[in-house]
């Protein structure tokens, strides 16, 4: 009889392969509330990789077997073939996974033993294929930044009050856009706040601006909402690599596309927060300026990756077009 891996965070019934049904999630929250499976495909950024790990390894009964980016394929598969030294089950837990072979996948697949593997890149088909025939996948890769942020606040709201401590939407805002990038940086800096929250009703910005310092992405985001939102150009703001001038290109993706959701026909639901803030002004730009804001930004990433002008003149040029976009707007 085949041993499953329980992804629970309360264990219920055990289930047998044959009735098993397949499960895709995009979060993690989704997938680890799910059933039991013995397959599992992770798509995942890389820094997302110790939150994940560790969650999985708390709900764990068994013996488990980490093989990270040095690891062989022939150690990883010699593991699994042995039966285990206490006659319990097995886990594995396989990092950088991208560049195993078909081959090498049908010898895992023919394996019981329960796995989940991590891929930093989007699997092709006929792999995911394979996971939805016996398995399940997490795809964090197809989360969205603004969805990530959304769920991410709902979170922390919920889980200071499950400690009597309020949050507002805007403070948790802000905390998340410092630590939304990072799953395990959100939730070790989480738990930051519920022990500096011990015998407080309340936490509000000063308390987040004192504990959760600013990283490169949320002054990206800032500085993104600046130029776009008011169409003015920052003078204290600092674009020194190709891979800071990368992640304001995100910033000012999302920002685009929000504006879009806000003045589409049928608008998509957006937080309402976020709609005070920016609707008024979405409308008056209209959606053709957010669609011609994000041809702007595709042109900008192609420069950023081949021009040999410097991160801050590239940006300097892209802040000056989105202005004078937003200046124009009758020529659109």
């Amino acid at each position: 009889m085949s041993m499953f891996l329980c992804l629970q965070f309360k264990v219920t019934e055990e289930i047998s392969f044959a009735r098993m049904e397949f499960m895709q999630a995009r979060n993690e929250k989704d997938f680890f509330s799910g059933k039991r499976f013995s397959k599992n495909l992770i798509l995942s950024e890389e820094k997302d990789y110790p939150h994940l790990m560790g969650v999985i390894k708390k709900q764990v009964k068994g013996e488990v077997f980490s093989y990270g980016e040095d690891h062989l394929f022939t150690d990883v598969i010699n593991e699994i073939m042995q039966p285990s030294l206490f006659g319990g089950s097995k886990v594995f837990i396989i990092t950088h996974c991208d560049s195993y072979s078909d081959d090498q996948w049908e010898m895992l697949f023919k394996e019981k033993e329960g796995a989940l593997f991590f891929l930093k890149k989007t699997a092709k088909k006929s792999l995911q294929d394979r996971f939805k025939k016996g398995g399940a996948i997490l795809n964090l890769l197809e989360e969205k930044p603004w969805d990530r942020k959304n769920r991410l606040i709902a979170e922390a709201i919920y889980t200071l009050a499950q400690d009597g401590i309020v949050i507002s939407q805007p403070v948790a805002a802000l905390f998340v856009e410092r630590v939304y990038t990072d799953l395990h940086l959100f939730h070790s800096e989480l738990t930051k706040l519920r022990c500096y929250g011990i015998g407080k009703s309340k936490l509000d910005a000063v308390d987040v601006d004192a504990l959760v310092k600013p990283l490169a992405e949320e002054n990206a985001f800032k500085a993104s909402e600046e130029i776009l939102w008011k169409g003015k150009m920052l003078k204290n703001f600092s674009v020194d690599s190709v891979s800071m001038l990368l992640q304001t290109l995100g910033a000012f993706r999302f920002q685009a596309y929000l504006g879009l959701k806000m003045t589409a026909r049928e608008p998509s639901k957006v937080p309402l927060w976020q709609e005070k803030k920016h609707k008024q002004r979405a409308v008056t730009l209209g959606s053709s300026f957010f669609k011609k804001t994000l041809s702007i930004l595709f042109k900008a990433e192609e420069r950023a990756k081949q021009s040999k002008l410097s991160p801050s003149a590239l940006f300097d040029l892209l802040s000056l077009e989105i202005i004078a976009l937003s200046k124009n707007l009758k020529k659109i």
